[in-house]
């Protein structure tokens, strides 16, 4: 077939980008830099937007509503909010739910408040390379030293494109922080510590709740892993109850917290329901939106469960990302919350790998990748004023 031929011939052509002891690396820079590319050159408002940014902030010094909440927490973790003061801010905006978001400003009450807002973002910009490396460490691993290294390459690169992978380190000036909740997220898959899953899970858990809705996905991981063999039996370890255990103790702490301080309700139902009720009437791209192309990875990780008869696999994996979904649609930035579940990426790409040859994969991954590149969804966009659209 002409098709066959073709992609023989591009990996024959591509095969020096995965040769070598450090091809990781050189497959997490290429990664990086086309998600730049791309993502700056189709879209030149963002260029116009970082502009502002070293405007206001290095040249200036101001700082917007973000940052200096993040400022005031790093030097009184709820005097903002107990003063009153966020009664001003309407419940849905971003700053109203910055106040158990506690690993940000813990960071800047650590390092230093000085200037924290540039070295923040130069912080987060260059721990990004080593989280898409460790994505590119855990597809090697779960797709075989034996497999084609091209097909590493692909789904890393698929990856990137996302806002799960470089859009959240990035495009992060606002900042966000979801690019650290990513990060330990993604170390609470890599390690086999349970001590340190339970640390790197309290992580995540302190810079957004979403973290906690998702971390399913990484009960799911333990529970079901290895990916090697063929059989996905549910099975409760201690990396699956360091989760678990650390998701209880969250819960726990910002309760007692709520109550100690007298802090304000930020759960409103009747926002929550308004929301979800908006976010439907956009319900296709809304979904899209949270992983463009790399929806066919799951798609048919969910097909294929199907087909080989894993019921009690598909039937948690499919619930798993249902409730997902659902908790993003209850805020505005469902991009961001959906992202949140971005581990099942690599959950699928586990269960392709045991039941497709290696050409079904490829062909797969290529559609992924395209797609991911291609696609020009809610993270892609920045209008000039600077809103993101999410």
């Amino acid at each position: 077939m002409y098709i066959d031929s073709l992609i023989a011939d591009l990996e024959k052509r591509l095969s020096f980008l995965v040769r070598g002891k450090h091809w990781l690396w050189k497959v997490t820079f290429i990664s990086v830099f086309l998600f730049i590319i791309i993502d700056f050159t189709g879209n030149i408002s963002k260029v116009i937007y970082f502009k502002s940014f070293i405007n206001d902030y290095v040249k200036q010094g101001r700082l917007d509503t973000a940052h200096s909440i993040i400022k005031a927490q790093s030097e009184d973790y709820f005097g903002f909010f107990k003063s009153g003061q966020d009664t001003n801010i309407e419940s849905y905006r971003h700053e109203a739910k910055m106040k158990f978001r506690l690993f940000l400003p813990t960071l800047v009450r650590i390092i230093g408040a000085n200037h924290f807002e540039i070295w923040l973002y130069f912080l987060t910009f260059i721990l990004g390379f080593f989280y898409i490396y460790v994505t590119a460490k855990l597809a090697s691993k779960i797709l075989g030293e034996n497999t084609n290294r091209i097909l590493v390459l692909l789904f890393v690169a698929g990856f990137t494109n996302l806002y799960a992978g470089a859009g959240s380190f990035v495009l992060d000036i606002v900042p966000y922080g979801d690019f650290f909740a990513f990060l330990f997220l993604l170390l609470s898959i890599y390690t086999k510590n349970p001590l340190l899953i339970f640390a790197f899970c309290q992580c995540a858990f302190w810079v957004d709740e979403r973290a906690l809705v998702n971390a399913i996905f990484v009960m799911i991981w333990w529970a079901f892993t290895p990916f090697m063999d063929n059989k996905f039996v549910l099975k409760l370890n201690s990396q699956f109850l360091a989760v678990f255990i650390s998701g209880i103790i969250y819960v726990g702490i910002r309760q007692y917290l709520t109550i100690h301080y007298q802090l304000h309700d930020g759960t409103y139902l009747g926002e929550f329901i308004t929301t979800f009720k908006e976010n439907l009437k956009m319900l296709s791209l809304r979904i899209w939106a949270g992983f463009d192309g790399m929806w066919l990875l799951i798609v048919m990780g969910l097909i294929v469960s199907w087909r080989e008869k894993q019921y009690q696999f598909l039937f948690i994996l499919l619930g798993s990302l249902i409730i997902s979904i659902s908790f993003a649609f209850i805020a505005y930035d469902v991009n961001r919350g959906i992202s949140y579940g971005f581990i099942a990426l690599l959950i699928s790409l586990g269960i392709c790998k045991n039941y497709l040859s290696e050409k079904e994969l490829k062909y797969i991954l290529i559609v992924c990748f395209l797609v991911s590149i291609l696609s020009p969804t809610l993270n892609k966009f920045r209008m000039v004023g600077g809103g993101q659209l999410m």
